[in-house]
């Protein structure tokens, strides 16, 4: 039974909550609805489909005793009930998040295409993998991380999980299985329960489809003609990696039967550095079967935070590309490319036009606020520094001159210079 808008439901806690408007509808394990309690504030409702409400009961009040383990969490607040079904509210997540499909191939918002910078999407894969970090290290697992359930704050580079009712301790049995592609072979064609090396194996799919742009299991093989379902033959049955180093019957094909260019993920592989591609490797030939074998998501944390480090753009096009690569022109746009200068603290910055770096990204720090923002000066075009926080910033040239720029104001990039801001000296290198 739907709710129309105007319903009112009465939480256990006494609370009362009236429903807006549908969100979602006999999707997953049941539906969702947008709601406000008295005071006006919005909340999500999420209603079960009718089952076992004994032991649903059981999982919701476990999470809500447990509550956040960060701020990435959306979870249960309180209990409801309607028409014999179960259901909790829960923070209402507005239209400020995006999808996290747009860190696979862009969505489209109000009728233009939105896609990610490729730090951004760095930036984002890391708020993920550490957010599971923390359920990891708690022997908890979600056992269905995938696109979906996730959301994107642009704005601020955070994340937003959904659906963690589904969370439990890794060694107890999962409410659900999986998704399509994202859960390992074994688990999709019933020959292994979900484990804490389920969400490991998803967040390298998520990390490949992200950053490649294509499934890790999906190549050549997608047109074979088999007597089994395709998804189940290619993510179940018979899984080979796309880049296996010894078996090319699935490699990414240059136009797929989808009107796929798939060149594009073969020149992106090529870019990437050594570890990088070692790690997809263990994860998805060494450990397809063997999740003790795959990378861990502390690895995951790790590898990014590298990535980040080693990574640069085409200032032309945005196409990614790393210190260890020897391309002249962008394979891209063909423009000639330009490695950008390194801002050197507590960690390595490399500074691209528009990029806004963040006290976490430079400092030993875990409180995140803008510290420089890089743009055009005035000086013949050259690249520069936005002082953004609330101090002055100290510019000292080679030749021991110095200059003070107080917030708000630009000063020039100077290779070998130094500048001091919140008694921290960078250097430009």
């Amino acid at each position: 039974m739907n709710l129309f808008k105007g319903t009112r439901l009465k939480s256990e806690n006494g609370n009362t909550y009236i429903v807006e408007k549908t969100i979602s509808i006999a999707t997953g394990q049941g539906d969702i609805f947008l709601a406000h309690n008295e005071r006006k504030e919005k909340y999500a409702l999420k209603l079960f489909h009718k089952g076992d409400v004994k032991k649903l009961r059981a999982q919701i009040e476990m999470l809500i005793k447990r509550g956040q383990a960060t701020d990435a969490y959306v979870v249960p607040i309180e209990i409801v009930e309607f028409d014999g079904r179960l259901g909790y509210i829960m923070e209402y997540i507005g239209k400020e998040y995006l999808p996290a499909a747009a860190l696979f191939n862009g969505i489209e918002e109000d009728g233009r295409v939105v896609s990610l910078d490729w730090a951004d999407k760095v930036a984002l894969l890391y708020e993920i993998v550490n957010a599971l970090c923390i359920l990891n290290n708690a022997n908890l697992g979600i056992m269905d991380v995938k696109f979906d359930n996730i959301k994107l704050d642009l704005e601020g580079l955070k994340v937003k999980i959904l659906d963690t009712d589904t969370i439990v301790y890794t060694e107890d049995k999962s409410i659900v299985l999986g998704t399509t592609g994202f859960m390992p072979p074994l688990t999709m064609i019933g020959k292994e329960k979900p484990n804490k090396y389920n969400d490991v194996y998803a967040v390298a799919v998520l990390i490949f489809m992200s950053l490649i742009g294509i499934h890790p299991l999906e190549g050549a093989r997608r047109d074979k003609k088999c007597n089994e379902n395709i998804d189940t033959y290619l993510f179940g049955t018979h899984p080979l990696y796309v880049f296996h180093p010894h078996d090319n019957s699935n490699r990414p094909i240059p136009q797929d039967g989808y009107g796929r260019n798939q060149q594009i993920a073969i020149d992106k592989m090529d870019k990437y550095p050594e570890y990088f591609r070692k790690a997809m490797e263990q994860t998805f030939v060494d450990g397809i079967y063997d999740g003790k074998k795959r990378v861990t998501l502390e690895e995951w944390k790790e590898i990014l935070e590298r990535l980040y480090g080693d990574g640069y753009i085409c200032e032309n096009c945005g196409e990614e590309y790393f210190f260890e690569n020897t391309f002249k022109e962008c394979k891209a746009c063909g423009k000639e490319l330009q490695k950008p200068i390194f801002l050197q603290c507590d960690k390595n910055i490399p500074l691209f036009n528009g990029l806004t770096v963040f006290s976490d990204e430079l400092f030993a720090t875990e409180n995140h606020y803008e510290v420089f923002k890089v743009v055009v000066t005035k000086y013949d075009k050259r690249y520069g520094l936005e002082n953004r926080t609330r101090g002055e910033v100290v510019l000292r040239l080679k030749n021991g001159e110095e200059r003070t720029f107080p917030r708000g104001e630009v000063f020039p990039i100077f290779l070998d210079s130094e500048i001091e801001v919140e008694n921290k000296k960078i250097r430009f290198v």
